[in-house]
Formats: structure tokens, C-alpha cells, sequence
């Protein structure tokens, strides 16, 4: 897979942190934790632990990347929806010229799981060719048979220690209210700021699933 084919990537979080990923980025568990930055987390603690114990070929944990989906529609976005609330989030759009950072690593699944295997970039994307149809898709009802389609739906790229802000682009949110929300959070928290992010396919069915 080239990377023009792939349109963006993307991030997952809670509305709160925003302000705070626009002025630092999207960073890596260990450098929010190293920075003492305060957060709103939106995943569980034996998740995260797990990414913990999990290294890359460089022999870095995860925790040492920030990772972001090529499929926001994945079932960790729908297991967050029924804990947070989609009120509460935020899908940020990351343009594809991420994916021509140093050292970056893909997936072939949710990197947690063991059977996921993780590879550099540009044997990544060749690996992404073979399920391109999957992390492309809009149905979730497949989930509901096939663990293996949840794991690969969630294939991750892995960029070291951070993705600096001007890569990001847009933000997804479940209706207008949540897209004004957070354009006055930034207007009000950031007045200087450069970044007017764009929001994009407000009310978007990424948050309600779909079993067509």
C-alpha cells in the first residue's frame, strides 16, 4: 500500500485534551507521564499496562509511541463510546505525511493482542495491502463473529515518542454542539493559536454502529 492510498490516520480522545495535544502534540504514554502532563484518560489501566510489557523490534515499549488507527471505526472506539460517552469524544484527523516520520512502526492489529506482529515501515504498509479491504470498512457487524476482523480493524501505526501538532488536521465529533464545544475551549484556552481545526463530518456515523 502506498502512502497516498491512505487518506489520514487517526486519534482518539477525550474533548478535554485538546487544547493541551494542540499546543505539545499527540504524545507517547511515557513522555505524559515523564512531564507530569495532566490528562483525561479514556482507556482502562490494564490496557495501558499491557502496551507497557510490549516492545517493538527496536526493543522500545509501546509506551515509547503514540500510536494512532487507520480505522477509526474499530471496536475500541465503540468499547470508549459505551464508558466515556460520545459526547465526550473526539476522532483528530492526522494528515498521511506522518507516516514519513523516522522510526515509524505498523501493525497488523491492535498491538496488544499476541498474536498482532508489528513491522517497520515500508514492510508496514506492503502488510496493510493484505487487509486493506478490512481497516476500509464501514460495517461492524462482522465483530460480533469474528475476533480476528475486531483485531485486524485496529492496525496501528506507531510513531516514536510523539506526533507534533501540525500534522494534525481535523477533528470527527458525534453532533454540532460537541464540534462548538470544542472550537470555544480553543478560542477561550489557546486565543493565540495558530490552529483552526476543521471540523469534519460533524454527527459522522463512526460513533453509531452499523450493520449493513
Amino acid at each position: 500500500m502506498r502512502t497516498s492510498d491512505i487518506r489520514r490516520l487517526y486519534y482518539i480522545t477525550h474533548i478535554d485534551n485538546i487544547p493541551s495535544i494542540l499546543e505539545r502534540g499527540i504524545l507517547s504514554h511515557e513522555k505524559i507521564t515523564a512531564a507530569h502532563i495532566p490528562y483525561t484518560p479514556i482507556y482502562d489501566n490494564s490496557i495501558v499496562e499491557r502496551r507497557g510489557g510490549i516492545s517493538t523490534p527496536e526493543g522500545r515499549s509501546l509506551w515509547h509511541y503514540a500510536n494512532l488507527f487507520f480505522q477509526p471505526r474499530n471496536p475500541m472506539l465503540y468499547r470508549v463510546i459505551n464508558t466515556v460517552g460520545r459526547q465526550n469524544l473526539a476522532v483528530l484527523g492526522v494528515e498521511n505525511t506522518v507516516l514519513q516520520e523516522q522510526g515509524i512502526f505498523i501493525t497488523n492489529g491492535i498491538a496488544a493482542n499476541e498474536l498482532t506482529r508489528i513491522h517497520p515501515q515500508p514492510e508496514g504498509l506492503e502488510m496493510l495491502q493484505t487487509h486493506q479491504e478490512i481497516i476500509q470498512s464501514t460495517s461492524w457487524i462482522a465483530w460480533n463473529d469474528c475476533e480476528e476482523l475486531r483485531r485486524k480493524l485496529m492496525a496501528e501505526c506507531l510513531v516514536p515518542d510523539q506526533v507534533n501538532s501540525e500534522h494534525i488536521q481535523r477533528f470527527i465529533v458525534a453532533d454540532h454542539d460537541v464540534a462548538k464545544l470544542i472550537q470555544d475551549r480553543l478560542d477561550r484556552l489557546l486565543p493565540s493559536n495558530r490552529w483552526k481545526l476543521v471540523a469534519d463530518d460533524v454527527g459522522s456515523n463512526i460513533f453509531t454502529p452499523s450493520f449493513d
